[in-house]
């Protein structure tokens, strides 16, 4: 009887073990306004508030959403496993469309990632989303310039939407030519 115990509880044990992740990622919880989550303290309200218009208006006519998030370190955590936790825990873009984009910047690591949703995979590839970060993003984040890198990749990703969706009209401006220093 005692081998039989010993053995139900070394069943139980490993069913418990393998049941539970092996390394769960605890990820930053969503600010009031989601669309920004700045914890690196890196992006200027400006630029927070026209991304929280032009998603609000994006959201509205499409479901989709393009959420900024930075953290100043990964603490050894892996960016790619911390960025879809992130998305998929904030539930970003429509559920029934799973066409969410997240952008992630880790200045203290010296680290970025994107994330997009699997309904947005075959427009939105990740191959191009490496050109956007390319062109819109590396230069600047490498020079610590991060609320640039922010700025001109999140137009480059809203005008991907719009290709995408169609023109979202918000004001003033929209996509690439949104005019962030004349916001009101």
């Amino acid at each position: 009887m005692k081998i039989f115990i010993k053995h139900l509880m070394l069943i139980f044990a490993s069913l418990l073990f393998f049941s539970t992740p092996a390394h769960a990622i605890d990820v930053v919880e969503p600010m009031e306004n989601f669309y920004v989550a700045d914890y690196a303290g890196v992006i200027n309200s400006d630029t927070e508030n026209a991304i929280i218009k032009a998603n609000d208006a994006l959201y509205a006519k499409t479901g989709a959403q393009i959420v900024v998030v930075t953290i100043d370190f990964l603490s050894g955590r892996d960016i790619e496993d911390y960025s879809k936790t992130l998305f998929n825990k904030w539930e970003i873009g429509s559920s029934e469309k799973n066409n969410g984009v997240l952008l992630l910047l880790v200045p203290g690591d010296g680290k970025f990632w994107t994330v997009q949703g699997k309904g947005l995979e075959n427009k939105l590839d990740s191959g191009r989303l490496n050109t956007i970060l390319d062109n819109n993003l590396v230069e600047d984040f490498d020079n610590g310039n991060y609320d640039s890198a922010v700025q001109k990749t999140f137009n480059a990703l809203f005008a991907e939407l719009e290709d995408i969706y169609g023109d979202v009209n918000i004001s003033p401006g929209a996509g690439n030519n949104y005019d962030y220093d004349n916001y009101e």
